[in-house]
């Protein structure tokens, strides 16, 4: 009696096309947003983001500077391809905001949306995204005022501190979305960024960073 040839089933294989991870670059001039995005970017395993830290204060120059980077990487903003800058106001110590530094703010805005890149302005600092996690805020605060804000809720921040990992992520990052969305909603669509005191649109550059890690989930 002939032996039955035994079936070897083989398992159906999976499709190896995956659509293209959008790369996204985030350049910064500040430590305390190096380290909230590379948090975030590792938290949601986002291999295509890059967070690079540039030595340039200047708004202006830092624009320039991505400008000139980007064209020596040979990077081509496209619909895979996305830029976004995050600069303070920075009022002066005493809590003055020159025309100068009001001029500047706008210019680098609009270069930024000239050139195709997505601008993040907090005003006056950084540091008001991080005191959103925490409490809502309407009031225009110096930075040295935020920086004591903050270290109410973060007993020994400083700007060198993770505080993404330890302090921030989860339920707090939520309130801040929303507190951030609440605040962007009282100004004009038209005003200058310079003017909408306080300001920040960091919540942006979050919720486009988990609609990636969504779309790299399917």
């Amino acid at each position: 009696m002939a032996k039955r040839q035994s079936q070897l089933v083989l398992p159906k294989r999976r499709s190896c096309f995956r659509p293209q991870s959008v790369a996204l670059r985030i350049y910064c001039n500040g430590e305390t947003e190096k380290l909230y995005f590379e948090g975030l970017r590792a938290e949601l395993r986002l291999q295509s983001v890059v967070v690079i830290k540039s030595s340039e204060y200047n708004r202006r120059s830092l624009v320039d500077k991505v400008k000139r980077l980007l064209r020596e990487d040979d990077y081509v903003l496209d619909e895979q391809h996305e830029v976004w800058l995050l600069f303070d106001v920075d009022a002066l110590p005493d809590g003055r905001q020159t025309t100068d530094i009001e001029y500047q703010t706008d210019e680098a805005v609009n270069k930024c949306r000239r050139l195709g890149y997505t601008p993040v302005v907090s005003n006056d600092a950084f540091e008001l995204w991080l005191f959103l996690h925490f409490e809502y805020c309407d009031s225009h605060l110096h930075r040295w005022q935020l920086q004591e804000k903050v270290k109410e809720k973060i007993p020994g921040y400083d700007k060198a501190l993770p505080v993404y990992d330890n302090h921030l992520k989860g339920e707090p990052v939520e309130k801040a979305i929303k507190n951030a969305t609440t605040l962007c909603g009282k100004y004009d669509d038209d005003q200058p960024f310079s003017q909408r005191k306080p300001y920040t649109n960091a919540h942006e550059l979050v919720l486009r960073m988990r609609s990636l890690a969504a779309e790299r989930a399917l």
